[in-house]
């Protein structure tokens, strides 16, 4: 009897990660068609398809993670409170400029979605490819379960490439030279409002 509801308790909980592999996989298939949409859009001035992208991307992604897990665990712990908001400040807005200018390269490209896959208890990736007329290339997007039992993109590896640890070596090449002030300023300029 022990046995049959380990098995019963064991397959529920199989069922219930199959769903939310499923669920994350979905949410990004319907926001990506909504990121296209958007794109597509001939007539919503670039202004109005910038805040309408934010508004769909924003809730997906964990921007504070990113920047925590780009300038790295030793530098960050070192901060006061003010030069991380500062900094998250900063950083959010850099990104997300950075990650709407990319989706606006998009022409007539598709997005295919694999189903995610739980590679920790608190961790799932979802493997998807940019196809182009001539070529296939991989999109593997990071989540993390919140504590609130939300799932959260913290990384994109881009064709190979991660965004966390191209920001990670950046920031840490220009920290050997410059103040963490001077660092927040100078990506501050490079950053618009």
């Amino acid at each position: 009897m022990r046995s049959f509801f380990a098995i019963l308790i064991l397959g529920m909980f199989f069922t219930l990660s199959a769903s939310i592999e499923d669920d994350i996989t979905n949410t990004l298939v319907v926001n990506s068609e909504k990121v296209t949409s958007i794109l597509r859009d001939k007539n919503m001035p670039i202004k109005e398809q910038d805040v309408e992208l934010i508004r769909v991307v924003d809730p997906l992604f964990d921007f504070d993670l990113m920047g925590r897990l780009c300038l790295g665990k030793s530098i960050y712990n070192s901060l006061s409170q003010e030069q991380k908001s500062r900094f998250h400040d900063v950083f959010n807005r850099r990104i997300k400029e950075s990650y709407i200018s990319k989706l606006h390269l998009y022409t007539d490209e598709k997005l295919e979605f694999q189903r995610a896959e739980r590679v920790k208890d608190t961790r799932i990736t979802v493997l998807s490819y940019f196809i182009t007329k001539t070529e296939r290339k991989p999109v593997l997007y990071k989540f993390y379960e919140t504590d609130n039992k939300k799932w959260l993109i913290y990384d994109v590896d881009i064709f190979g490439v991660s965004i966390v640890q191209t920001y990670r070596n950046q920031f840490s090449a220009a920290l050997k030279t410059k103040t963490f002030e001077q660092f927040v300023d100078e990506l501050d300029l490079n950053t618009t409002e």
